[in-house]
């Protein structure tokens, strides 16, 4: 199937710019045409520029095809036809953040110069092309510059349009689900653990203690000895108290970052 390619022919005057539509069109048609690796003799020749917003019917090989917002007017993209077929001719709009058009539609691209971020549009709204619904990855703000937690979190989503902050993962790590496992792995979403866990008897290894005791010799004590009562013929020893009662830290080496999920799902 030919390849088709829009390119210049001639130089435009160098006069003031078109002012109307058919001024502008009348400039595209003379100082424009389709490169093709077509035999076709006249394959290269503009026959004719449809602007509408739905797909022209009864076109001829190479016509052009400006499809435009149907209610703003807004050119959208351009198009070739093939003989059978529309093609886009890209080109993909750049600009600031705040001069993303308001009225984009399904599959327009735009380069967003203020994040450096190629952006598509899903019909509802601007998003980042990387990425499908429900994916989930880690951005990294330079606390320095964000300072705070708020700040950082509105930069990461400023930087990725179409994600939202994970709120529901909030100081956890990622757990792949395990259809075998145990119960909280099976269900994508749940969360479990605790910040700070003080360990019960039970989660205590069984252990002893040993330390000496000094029959009969009140002159002697052993520094581990805090209290001693006697009771008839059996004497009791109570050792000092180990261990305060906080909690241990047990988690894992970490590094902080936050958890982006793209939305659409």
């Amino acid at each position: 199937m030919p390849k088709y390619q829009l390119t210049q022919k001639g130089t435009p005057p160098s006069t003031a710019p078109a002012t109307t539509l058919d001024a502008l069109l009348a400039q595209i048609r003379t100082y424009t045409e389709v490169s093709t690796n077509s035999d076709d003799p006249d394959s290269d020749k503009v026959r004719s520029i449809l602007v509408q917003p739905t797909e022209p019917t009864g076109a001829n090989a190479n016509d052009l095809w400006i499809k435009v917002n149907a209610i703003t007017s807004r050119p959208l993209s351009l198009q070739a036809y093939t003989g059978s077929q529309w093609r886009p001719i890209n080109v993909t709009q750049s600009g600031d953040t705040n001069s993303r058009p308001d009225d984009g539609v399904a599959g327009e691209t735009y380069f967003d110069t203020d994040i450096n971020v190629m952006l598509m549009h899903t019909g509802s709204g601007w998003v980042t092309q990387d990425g499908s619904p429900g994916d989930m990855k880690y951005v990294y703000i330079d606390s320095a510059s964000y300072a705070t937690f708020a700040s950082g979190k509105a930069r990461a989503e400023e930087l990725n349009p179409g994600w939202e902050y994970a709120s529901d993962a909030e100081g956890r790590v990622l757990v792949a689900t395990d259809q075998g496992g145990a119960s909280e792995y099976q269900t994508a979403g749940n969360t479990f653990g605790e910040d700070e866990h003080t360990l019960i008897e039970d989660e205590i290894p069984a252990h002893t203690h040993t330390f000496s005791i000094h029959e009969n010799n009140a002159a002697s004590s052993d520094e581990h000895i805090t209290a001693t009562s006697t009771s008839g013929n059996t004497e009791t020893k109570t050792t000092s108290e180990f261990g305060s009662g906080d909690a241990h830290e047990n988690r894992q080496p970490s590094y902080t970052a936050f958890l982006m999920r793209k939305l659409g799902y």
